[in-house]
């Protein structure tokens, strides 16, 4: 069985970060994806240009001589001025689109931050719940031992003894489910950074 005797790392708790969850590297990649549409967009003012060579014989029977060859060379320029607009709501389409994936990838910053902020908090509230029981923990377990030696004194009765104990194993129950809460918020800390490395 596994047992848990101190608190998680702080390091993460403090220092948190989001930019590697998955989310967001897709909307970076879909951002980056919707560039490369706008510039495919813009490209119709760029004129084309091209460029052919043809080589070959026009001899029979494969008798080829110096008056059988011939090659054909040749430029070609290709120029969508027709589709100007087509193009421009292409482009004004393509411009929108990223805009939202822009503001779509913003918000969802702020999210994943506010998320963050939300977690580290509630883990720090846990530990200062548990270090409050793991106080209360030692004053108790001093209590005990002052009830025990008065008991022994013979200046107690048996019933205020088993009191301080119960008091004591009350106090170190509510340190271990305190304990385990701080563990608990520290998971959703590194759900919320997507740290946790599988292997």
């Amino acid at each position: 069985m596994d047992t848990i005797a101190s608190l998680p790392d702080q390091k993460l708790a403090n220092e948190g970060e989001f930019h590697s969850r998955e989310e967001i590297t897709q909307l970076q990649i879909a951002e980056e994806i919707n560039e490369n549409v706008v510039a495919i967009n813009q490209s119709y003012l760029i004129p084309k240009v091209g460029t052919f060579l043809d080589l070959g014989s026009q001899a029979f029977d494969w008798k080829v001589n110096t008056n059988s060859r011939y090659y054909l060379f040749g430029i070609s320029l290709h120029w969508d001025l027709l589709g100007f607009g087509r193009n421009a709501s292409r482009i004004k389409q393509a411009k929108l689109d990223q805009q939202i994936l822009i503001t779509e990838t913003d918000y969802t910053i702020k999210q994943l931050q506010t998320q963050l902020i939300v977690v580290q908090n509630d883990y720090k509230s846990a530990v200062a719940k548990y270090l409050a029981a793991r106080s209360q923990v030692l004053a108790n377990e001093q209590y005990y031992k002052d009830e025990l030696n008065l008991y022994k004194e013979g200046q107690v009765l048996y019933i205020e003894l088993l009191d301080a104990q119960n008091q004591l194993i009350n106090a170190k129950l509510q340190s271990n489910i305190a304990l385990f809460d701080s563990w608990s918020r520290y998971a959703d800390i590194e759900r919320a950074t997507a740290s946790l490395s599988i292997n």
